[in-house]
């Protein structure tokens, strides 16, 4: 399983969300104060905020070729704009650019502010690949604790695959084949990938 697709599959759902239906969601929150200075008139601007949300953040992310660009295009948003989802889609965007560029720590700083924010769905997404990094580094405890906070059925089988890759790494054969057995029963069909680092184990 290319679990990196899958991620970059959920943080487009995930942005597309907040662009078609976020209006809907704050406007319900501030619905008391809306019937006070006017629904209509609080839907039309409320409407334009989040375009202009948007918009910034497609500028910030027209210069991630350009590593010093998007980053004074990042603050430049996050000083602009206090909208949480948008800011952890950079920040995700960040933690690769700097991987890319072998700065770990800063990569796991990005990681750690979209899992601080405690956002459903993108927080895990941040929690798997900041899991990844630990593993890359053979920071196998801590890894393991990362990817034990995560709790979302939905990331079941992401998050077990991860695990059986920490197994492995360790020499812990056994303990792998279960995790991996784990995370191909938590999906709707068998992938090739898991299927081959089942059948690697038992032979």
């Amino acid at each position: 399983m290319d679990l990196h697709n899958t991620e970059d599959q959920q943080v487009e759902m995930l942005k597309n969300y907040w662009q078609q239906y976020g209006t809907t969601i704050i406007a319900s929150i501030v619905l008391s104060v809306a019937m006070i200075i006017g629904w209509q008139y609080y839907q039309e601007e409320h409407t334009v905020q989040q375009e202009n949300i948007a918009d910034a953040y497609e500028k910030v992310i027209a210069d991630q070729d350009d590593p010093e660009q998007f980053f004074k295009a990042l603050t430049q948003f996050e000083t602009e704009h206090a909208h949480k989802g948008y800011q952890s889609l950079l920040y995700l965007m960040s933690a690769n650019i700097y991987t890319k560029q072998n700065n770990f720590v800063q990569a796991e700083q990005m990681l750690q502010r979209v899992i601080d924010t405690n956002l459903l769905g993108i927080t895990e997404i941040a929690s798997l690949r900041l899991a990844r990094l630990q593993i890359q580094q053979k920071q196998y405890d801590t890894a393991q604790k990362t990817l034990n906070s995560i709790t979302s059925a939905a990331f079941k089988s992401n998050k077990q695959e991860l695990l059986g890759d920490l197994y492995l790494m360790q020499g812990l054969s056994t303990e792998a084949r279960e995790a991996y057995k784990l995370a191909e029963q938590a999906l709707p069909q068998s992938e090739d990938i898991l299927t081959m680092k089942i059948n690697d184990l038992s032979s």
